[in-house]
């Protein structure tokens, strides 16, 4: 018997309703106001002592993020490290904590880059809290599950408790990671590190427009161009939060091939610019890939990632005026998983 062909559609993901998102926000705003209690406390406990530089734990970590904050409060826009005594022309890297530092001014100046950095923190986290259970809701219908496995994954580690609580934290040389690594375990960056709580939701919210793309696209019958503007505006914000992720955490992000395509316009016929991207591949050295026809266009775009992805290396395919404007049957092939 003859399936539908409506039924083998793929199903689009449910929407987050608005009784949900509003259950969200509180559920966050609890978590980021329990995780605000200790830093509170300790500044309000502080004394002729001691005086609380702002974390509970990572305190080495922390301050070098406030030290950060600080050169960008002298007025540096790159990071330079200060570890190093040869010249340095500044890289673009912590720059949200740089600018950040850039919203301070004395007095208490040291008091001002934390309570910003804690800001910082707490709308990261907030966000980080709504992306997971947006990318939840991608996979799971029923709102009672999504909470559950919101409170698992913002709340929840690993087994180390049980090692804590049977007297043996100590059994492979150090506490267990699910209490000292905040890139391990999310809770820890939402309770003590700012950029890894936004790299996350950034992430997540990446996987969520991913999949959302690709069923979309299914959805299409893919014997006529794609029209749907929806696709091509998910188009752009995945690529945006792509970008995004690994601006504000590198860890969160994933590697894959980089491929640029340009048509070139030999002789002028469709633009003001007879430009010959070739010489760019020279000048890069990069290789450029260059199809005579559709079917060359086909099979040279999947070796350009191949070439990308083995060799770290970005690839320029090359097409001209008359290759651009050309359509023909063209064989798909298999399909090839990537390890």
């Amino acid at each position: 018997m003859a399936s539908d062909p409506a039924s083998t559609q793929p199903e689009p993901p449910a929407r987050v309703s608005p009784a949900e998102r509003r259950f969200v926000l509180i559920f966050g705003a609890l978590v980021m106001l329990a995780t605000s209690l200790p830093y509170l406390l300790g500044y309000a406990l502080q004394g002729s002592d001691f005086r609380f530089t702002g974390f509970v734990f990572g305190v080495e970590d922390g301050n070098s993020y406030i030290a950060k904050m600080l050169s960008g409060w002298a007025g540096a826009y790159l990071f330079k490290s200060p570890y190093s005594v040869y010249p340095q022309c500044g890289l673009l890297f912590y720059l949200p904590y740089l600018l950040l530092g850039k919203l301070a001014a004395p007095p208490a100046l040291h008091e001002q880059l934390v309570a910003l950095y804690h800001l910082f923190r707490i709308v990261a986290g907030m966000l980080s809290i709504l992306a997971t259970y947006d990318f939840l809701a991608v996979f799971v219908r029923t709102v009672f599950y999504r909470r559950i496995g919101l409170a698992l994954a913002v709340l929840g580690g690993g087994l180390g408790w049980v090692l804590v609580v049977s007297g043996h934290a100590e059994w492979l040389g150090s506490p267990p990671l699910d209490f000292i690594s905040p890139e391990s375990f999310g809770f820890l960056g939402i309770y003590g590190v700012a950029h890894l709580p936004l790299g996350r939701a950034l992430l997540l919210w990446a996987l969520t427009a991913y999949l959302k793309l690709s069923r979309r696209v299914l959805a299409q019958n893919l014997q006529t161009r794609i029209t749907d503007c929806s696709i091509w505006r998910l188009t752009v914000k995945l690529g945006a939060l792509w970008l995004a992720s690994g601006f504000f955490n590198p860890l969160c992000l994933l590697i894959g091939g980089l491929v640029i395509a340009v048509a070139d316009d030999p002789g002028i016929h469709s633009t003001q610019n007879e430009q010959d991207s070739r010489i760019y591949g020279q000048f890069a050295a990069v290789p450029v890939l260059e199809p005579s026809d559709a079917q060359e266009a086909l099979e040279f775009t999947r070796q350009a990632f191949e070439i990308s992805e083995r060799f770290d290396t970005v690839v320029i395919l090359r097409t001209t005026t008359r290759l651009s404007h050309t359509r023909s049957p063209v064989k798909v092939g298999e399909r090839t998983e990537v390890p």
